[in-house]
């Protein structure tokens, strides 16, 4: 039983403030995870839209073989033609080109974010999270990450469809 001068209540927590830096590279690291298997549909669905980009490079490609190191080796074991090489190097850089596009894309649609929340800490250290800009860039990025992601689906289902009806 409290004394006359007592509460019965506990006391109450204080929270930490929370540090701008570590809101803000949560956010980026979400953005970074996130960006990995998007970039993985872009590179799958640019398999075909490279063939079809790059349609006079493939027909006409020498028996140059690979330049690329790391291309030269993988194919050492495939047993391909020095045509083939060339051929297999010209749809993995634009594969490549693609995938980074898309990699570096998602990085910058998580951007708003991060730096939102950085704001909003800095701005009050207690808030956090719950900050109306915060919440608005959050349903920001996983619209356009949900868009981009369907993008990449939907360029997938159309080149690999048309490379399967020719």
């Amino acid at each position: 039983m409290p004394s006359d001068g007592e509460t019965s209540e506990k006391p109450r927590k204080v929270r930490r403030p929370k540090r701008p830096w570590r809101e803000f590279s949560t956010r980026f690291m979400t953005g970074h995870f996130a960006a990995y298997p998007v970039a993985f549909l872009a590179s799958i669905a640019a398999m075909p839209i490279a063939m079809w980009v790059r349609d006079d490079k493939l027909l006409n490609a020498g028996a140059t073989g690979a330049t690329y190191g790391v291309v030269r080796e993988a194919i050492k074991d495939m047993g391909l033609s020095a045509t083939e090489a060339a051929q297999v190097e010209i749809i993995l850089e634009f594969v490549g080109i693609v995938a980074l596009a898309v990699w570096v894309l998602v990085h910058i649609e998580g951007l708003p974010w991060s730096i939102a929340a950085f704001k909003a800490t800095t701005r009050d250290r207690l808030r956090g999270h719950e900050a109306p800009s915060v919440r608005r860039t959050r349903r920001w990025f996983v619209v356009s990450l949900i868009v981009t992601g369907a993008a990449c689906v939907l360029m997938g289902i159309a080149g690999w469809t048309w490379l399967f009806t020719l």
